[in-house]
């Protein structure tokens, strides 16, 4: 009897714990606390006008890209054949398309061809019926291969240089002034590039098909570092539709290119006027970054956001404007 009650007894406060444990189990959908910091907010990039008025319009920014170059390069140091060239689908078009692709993974742009057409000089012009917002050269201005002697083996390095102009067709300003050169190297590292064995034919199909897979991949990272950039400069944009003391609700959603767990920027902007007659046009004067927050409810044309930086010298009004972060637009968007 005495053990039976000291059973009992043992039992007891085990289901009481566990009763505690299961009443204390976190929702699912309850929301995370979030403490708000008050301090200033620094600006990020990004920011630009004719962007802000896409807010208005319910839409990404449409970006057409045009690369070329490739195999054209006579001055090109390769290890592979045009031919093989070919066979890999190492084309103008190929790329293109492939270009087109990494900036996509983002999932912040619409994305077309243009290799049918020049850059468009002026504003407001169109392709296809479309308005155009913003047009990406890209050029293969350098290529090397190198075999490096590893002993008893041999490596091959591959270098694959890269010009990018990016152009706002409203504005027609150079968005990159300067270009960008990004350099995509394969074969630096370990288990990088075609190892070639003591006696191995480099004239070989095999081989060189190995060479030319070699300057896909070194491509493929100069594409990538110059689709970062891009994401980093080109940006969707809101404008705040409510806010209180934890939240703000902007017009901005996924047709903006805006994703669940993005956090933005909120700002003002003072507009001013330059030029005169039909050459005057409104830029932005001043802008004062507001607050940071994170937006979790991110719909099809509309976002609801939590506050998680506050400037407490400023306050968010209805009509002020939103831009993704630095932060957000460092990484790939995933669906």
């Amino acid at each position: 009897m005495t053990r039976r009650i000291a059973a009992v007894r043992l039992l007891v406060p085990a289901c009481l714990l566990a009763g505690v444990t299961a009443s204390a189990a976190v929702d699912p959908n309850a929301a995370q606390a979030v403490k708000i910091q008050r301090s200033a907010v620094r600006m990020p990039a990004g920011i630009d006008l004719s962007r802000m008025q896409l807010v208005d319009e319910g839409r990404m920014l449409r970006v057409y890209t045009q690369v070329r170059g490739i195999g054209d390069d006579k001055d090109a140091k390769l290890l592979f054949s045009a031919d093989v060239m070919q066979k890999l689908g190492l084309t103008n078009q190929q790329i293109n398309r492939q270009f087109q692709d990494t900036i996509l993974q983002s999932h912040r742009f619409q994305v077309f061809d243009d290799t049918t057409t020049v850059v468009r000089e002026g504003a407001r012009q169109t392709f296809e019926g479309k308005r155009m917002d913003i047009v990406i050269e890209g050029e293969v201005v350098g290529s090397t291969q190198e075999i490096v002697n590893i002993s008893p083996y041999r490596k091959v390095h591959t270098t694959v240089h890269l010009s990018i102009q990016m152009k706002d067709v409203v504005s027609g300003e150079e968005l990159l002034p300067g270009g960008v050169s990004p350099i995509g190297e394969w074969g630096m590292v370990q288990g990088e590039g075609t190892l070639i064995a003591p006696n191995v034919d480099t004239s070989s199909p095999d081989t060189q098909a190995s060479f030319g897979n070699d300057y896909q991949r070194a491509l493929n990272k100069a594409l990538r570092e110059s689709a970062a950039r891009i994401n980093f400069v080109l940006r969707p944009m809101g404008r705040v539709t409510f806010a209180d003391a934890q939240s703000v609700g902007i017009v901005g959603g996924q047709k903006h290119g805006f994703q669940g767990g993005d956090s933005i920027v909120v700002f003002h902007a003072d507009l001013t006027e330059l030029g005169s007659g039909s050459e005057r046009h409104k830029v932005i004067a001043h802008v004062q970054p507001l607050a940071v927050a994170r937006c979790d409810g991110v719909g099809t044309e509309t976002s609801q956001c939590d506050l998680t930086v506050v400037d407490p010298n400023h306050t968010i009004a209805v009509g002020d404007f939103a831009v993704l972060s630095d932060t957000s637009a460092g990484g790939l968007r995933v669906q």
